[in-house]
C-alpha cells in the first residue's frame, strides 16, 4: 500500500504544479522589466524593478546600459545591469533591483529613462556581446513615465 501511495502524491504534485503554471501567464518572449513604486521612510520614492527572462537554449547571462531616474529636484545617473546567474527547471532567470535615488520627490514625479547597450551572452570560448532580445515593461503607470530604448 505504502508504494502505491508515494507515486500517487507525487503524481498529484506534478499536475497540481504544471497546471498553477500553465493557468497563471502566457509564455514570456524576450526580457520583461516589472516596476512597482515604492517609498522610504520619509516618502521618497525607491523604485524597485523585477525582471524576468526566459534564458532556454539562448544563454542570454547580462544585459548592460544606463539608466537616469529624473526628478524635478534633479537627476541620478546608475548604470543598467541585469545578470541572470540561473534558471528553474522551465529555463526563467530572474533578477530583482532597488535603486535609492539621491534626490528626493514621489514616484508620480519620476522619470525613468534606460538605455540598453547591449547584452551579453556566454558562448563556449567566453562572452559575446550581441543585441539583446525583445524587453517588455509593466507596471509603469506608477510614475511620471518610463522609456527603454535599445
Amino acid at each position: 500500500m505504502k508504494k502505491l501511495l508515494i507515486p500517487l502524491v507525487v503524481g498529484v504534485a506534478v499536475v497540481i504544479a504544471a497546471v498553477a503554471i500553465s493557468d497563471d501567464e502566457a509564455p514570456l518572449e524576450g526580457i520583461l522589466l516589472s516596476f512597482e513604486a515604492a517609498t522610504d521612510d520619509d516618502g521618497n520614492c525607491t523604485p524597485k524593478r523585477f525582471d524576468r527572462a526566459m534564458i532556454g537554449d539562448s544563454n542570454l547571462y547580462a544585459v548592460r546600459g544606463d539608466t537616469q531616474y529624473i526628478m524635478p529636484t534633479g537627476t541620478t545617473s546608475i548604470p543598467f545591469q541585469i545578470v541572470f546567474r540561473s534558471t528553474d527547471m522551465n529555463g526563467m532567470s530572474t533578477s530583482d533591483t532597488i535603486s535609492m535615488l539621491n534626490h528626493s520627490g514621489s514616484c508620480s514625479e519620476l522619470t525613468i529613462k534606460i538605455e540598453i547597450d547591449y547584452c551579453e551572452y556566454l558562448m563556449p570560448d567566453g562572452r559575446e556581446e550581441r543585441a539583446c532580445p525583445v524587453i517588455q515593461t509593466e507596471g509603469i503607470e506608477v510614475f511620471k513615465s518610463v522609456s527603454v530604448t535599445q
